[in-house]
């Protein structure tokens, strides 16, 4: 399996807005819990920095309840739902999506506070601007990849794709072939798909704003517009039959279809390696 470089998470940012947040109210009373809501991969790293001495020293008197979702879908759908009772976490992880409907949740960043100078990507979602403050600061990002069996590339003398056509002939091949599931995908989760369903309309456009700018245009699903295109050519690969059992696969099934090499590829962000070594999987 082919792995690349990871891109620099922005973690330290939600590590240093604890802080910042601690000291606002850590001399207001003896003892403080502050509840954050993040994601379940992420548990450990904040885990880490907050049991450290160094924080413990500033912040004594600061306990931090750590509540965890295991995706995306499930954060999303756990934070409305707190929201609506009043009990969305103190500080909490927000998908550009759910800025809108979470956004009186949230507390209003002003432009000359020292972590938003310092953070190079607060403007790149217009939905997170607010008459020139800021719902939430960009965290963290990653690449995405479509990882591959070099042995199995090796195996079928298979050239590897750099396109979207070559990408798509490539795994009717492998199918052909019927050894091997062409791409591996949980879809049986939902949220695994969203390389193709979700990032497509922006990658294609190239408008990280697509979603936002939906109430501006008049025909923002004509056949000109980033959505019409990147859905046909997502139909395309759909209808290719290239995913196996996809809808009866699981996330975790995923993982292990490539770890087992009983699929050639599959498509998901960086995360996706550490796990795969951690299930035995090799790099070829």
């Amino acid at each position: 399996m082919k792995g690349q470089k990871f891109l620099k998470m922005f973690r330290v940012f939600l590590v240093v807005t604890l802080a910042v947040y601690c000291m606002s109210v850590a001399f207001a009373a003896d003892k403080v819990t502050l509840s954050v809501g993040l994601l379940a991969e992420d548990l450990d790293f904040f885990q880490g920095h907050i049991n450290d001495a160094s924080f413990k020293k500033m912040l004594p008197n600061v306990t931090i309840d750590f509540q965890q979702s295991k995706d995306t879908e499930e954060m999303s759908r756990i934070e409305r739902v707190r929201m609506a009772a009043n009990e969305i976490p103190d500080v909490f992880y927000v998908k550009p999506y759910d800025i809108l409907p979470l956004k009186d949740s949230m507390a209003l960043w002003a432009p000359t506070e020292k972590l938003v100078k310092e953070n190079k990507f607060v403007n790149t979602f217009a939905v997170n601007s607010n008459g020139g403050k800021y719902y939430g600061l960009p965290m963290k990002t990653f690449y995405e990849w479509v990882y591959y069996r070099k042995s199995v590339f090796k195996e079928l003398n298979l050239t590897v794709p750099t396109t979207w056509d070559q990408f798509i002939a490539v795994a009717k091949k492998i199918k052909a072939n019927g050894k091997y599931i062409p791409i591996a995908l949980g879809a049986k989760d939902t949220w695994p798909t969203y390389p193709f369903n979700e990032f497509m309309p922006h990658l294609i456009s190239g408008d990280p704003n697509i979603l936002a700018d939906i109430a501006k245009q008049e025909n923002p699903f004509g056949p000109d517009g980033g959505f019409y295109k990147s859905y046909s050519m997502i139909d395309t690969l759909y209808k290719a039959g290239v995913f196996g059992d996809s809808l009866g696969t699981s996330w975790p099934e995923q993982e292990q279809l490539m770890a087992a090499k009983k699929a050639a590829m599959t498509c998901v962000g960086q995360y996706f390696l550490p796990d795969y070594k951690k299930m035995g999987g090799d790099m070829n």
